[in-house]
C-alpha cells in the first residue's frame, strides 16, 4: 500500500508542476500532461478503493459460506446440494486466486496480509 501512496504522490506533484508550467508559459503540452496525471492520479485513487471493497466483500462470503457448510454438515445431512459444491469451488477458486497475486507482488498488492491466513473450505 505505500508503494502505491508514493506513486500517487508522485503523480499529484508531476500534474501540478505541469499544471503550473503550463499556466505560466501557456504552454498547451504541459497542459495536456499535467490533465493526463490527473487523471492518471484519479484512477490510482479508484484503484485504491475498490480493491480493498472487494477484497472485503470476498472475505465475508468466505466465512459466510464456510458456516453454512460446517453448520449444513452438523445437521446430519448425508446429501449435499449440489449448488453448495459449486458455491465452495467458487469461493477457493478466488482465495486460491487472491493468494497467489500476493504472493507474486507482494507489498505491492493491495490485498491485505490476512488473505494468507484463510484456509480452503474442505469437503467431507
Amino acid at each position: 500500500m505505500i508503494i502505491w501512496i508514493c506513486i500517487l504522490i508522485a503523480v499529484i506533484g508531476l500534474s501540478i508542476g505541469l499544471s503550473i508550467i503550463a499556466a505560466r508559459r501557456n504552454s498547451v503540452v504541459c497542459g495536456m500532461g499535467g490533465a493526463t496525471s490527473a487523471i492518471i492520479a484519479l484512477v490510482i485513487i479508484m484503484i485504491m478503493i475498490v480493491t480493498p471493497l472487494t477484497y472485503r466483500h470476498f472475505e465475508g462470503r468466505h466465512e459466510i459460506q464456510r458456516e453454512y457448510y460446517i453448520n449444513f454438515l452438523e445437521g446430519d445431512n448425508e446429501d449435499i446440494p449440489i449448488h453448495l459444491y459449486a458455491d465452495i469451488f467458487e469461493i477457493n477458486n478466488e482465495l486460491t486466486e487472491y493468494q497467489a497475486l500476493k504472493n507474486i507482488y507482494g507489498k505491492a498488492s493491495l490485498i491485505p496480509d490476512r488473505v494468507m491466513d484463510l484456509k480452503p473450505i474442505l469437503i467431507k
